[in-house]
C-alpha cells in the first residue's frame, strides 16, 4: 500500500477479489458517483485508488442498490392490491 491510504489497480482488484471487468465497472461508477475523487488517474488508465475514499464510495452504492430494491418491491406490492 502507498501512502495515505492509496493503493494500485492491482492492489484494489486482489484485495477486493475483481476481475479485470468487475474492476473497471466498478471504476466507472466510482467515477459517476459522488465519490469519483477515490479514484486518481494521471492518463487514460486507473492510476491509483485512494481506499478510504473507495470504501465510502462502496457503502453509497450498497445503500443505493438497496434503495432501489425497496423502491422496486414496494411498487410491485402496491400492484398487487389493485
Amino acid at each position: 500500500m502507498m501512502a495515505n491510504g492509496w493503493k494500485s489497480r492491482e492492489q484494489i482488484m486482489k484485495d477486493y477479489g475483481y476481475s479485470e471487468g468487475t474492476f473497471g465497472d466498478r471504476m466507472r461508477e466510482c467515477l459517476e458517483s459522488p465519490y469519483s475523487s477515490a479514484v486518481v488517474s494521471d492518463t487514460s488508465k486507473y492510476a491509483i485508488i485512494i481506499e478510504p475514499l473507495y470504501q465510502k464510495f462502496l457503502m453509497w452504492r450498497s445503500e443505493k442498490i438497496r434503495n432501489e430494491k425497496s423502491e422496486r418491491s414496494g411498487r410491485l406490492t402496491r400492484g398487487k392490491h389493485n
